[in-house]
Formats: structure tokens, sequence, C-alpha cells
């Protein structure tokens, strides 16, 4: 059987397999709601594409951005993409639960997303649509955008539910979400 058939990636045309090795890197970006994501290499380089299914398949739990895995490399159409993805341990999560940023076994400084879920957060709610029945609230020191619920918006005292909301002061605690990379707000305060 050849390698492309084996993967199961279609009718791709020629799909190379790059060296014969794992090679390591850092998540870098989780694009929702399409589900994929990218990897810094530490080779340095190019980011290399991970695609929905190849994240599902590792069952790596949670899949965030920051944690750091072995891939294997293959080329389709002109395209680097990770498969064969696994945690390396020891770097991420060091006590099973979010990262505090503590210096793990191996060395390795890891800085997590966010912080333990029970901290709360300074941000600003970016925007609220109460006809969408969801919103985002955004940090300084993270790039990534947090989804913020209805029903975890309703807690907010002082602010109207059915009211379009931008651009306000708040604190929040971050908890994980069922789809691999993704946050939500558990909590909401004003600042």
């Amino acid at each position: 059987m050849s390698f492309a058939q084996s993967t199961n990636f279609g009718d791709h045309g020629d799909v190379q397999l790059l060296g014969t090795v794992s090679e390591f890197g850092f998540v870098k970006k989780i694009v929702f709601p399409q589900g994929y994501a990218f990897i810094i290499p530490d080779s340095g380089g190019e980011d290399i594409f991970i695609g929905s299914t190849t994240i599902e398949q590792s069952k790596i739990d949670p899949f965030v951005e920051g944690i750091r895995i072995s891939y294997r490399v293959i080329k389709i159409k002109e395209r680097l993409r990770a498969i064969d993805l696994k945690l390396i341990k020891g770097v991420n999560y060091p006590n099973g639960d979010f990262c505090t940023g503590t210096q793990c076994n191996d060395g390795i400084f890891f800085e997590p997303l966010f912080p333990n879920p029970n901290q709360w957060i300074n941000g600003m709610l970016k925007w609220y649509n109460p006809e969408k029945g969801y919103g985002f609230v955004t940090f300084e020191e993270n790039i990534r955008d947090v989804l913020l619920t209805k029903q975890v918006f309703a807690t907010l005292p002082g602010v109207n539910e059915n009211t379009r909301v931008e651009n306000l002061s708040v604190k929040v605690k971050i908890i994980a979400c069922r789809k691999p990379g993704m946050f939500q707000v558990k909590a909401i305060s004003l600042k």
C-alpha cells in the first residue's frame, strides 16, 4: 500500500513524506470555526499546516495554542502539512492542569495561553450581540479572542442581556471548550 493510500488524503495528487523522523514544534495558531492550526517548527522555516482531521485523530486533549508536539511532515500540492501528532509530555500542563508557567523536567519553560482557570484575568469585551447570543473578550497579552456565551453574559451585573455591547472593560475566568483549542468565558465581572 502506498503512503497516499494509507493516509486517506483523497484525490490530492502526489503526496510526499518529507524525512523519516519526527520533528518538533509548538502549536501557534488555531483557526475557528474551521478547526485547523499551524505549528512553529523548532528547526525554523515556514509554519506547518495541521488539518482538522489530523487534530481530531491525534486525540490530544485539550489541543491548544502553545503546546509542544512532535509530528511528521508531508507535502501535498506544494503545501507542507503535519501528520502523526503527539503531545510532548513534561512541557505541557506539568501538574495535569493548565500550566502556570513553570520550568519543566526537560528545562523548557512553557508559558501558557491562559493561566489557571480559577484566576481572574483583565480583558476587554470586544462585542456582544444579543441576536447571535454570543460575543468575544480580547486580551492585551494574548492574540486570541475568547468566546462569551449568552448564559455567562446574562450574569454580568448592570448590563441588559438584550443590548449590544462593545469595548467594555471586564474581568473573566477562562475554561477550555470541548472543541480542541477553543476557550470560553466561564465567569465575568465588571473591571
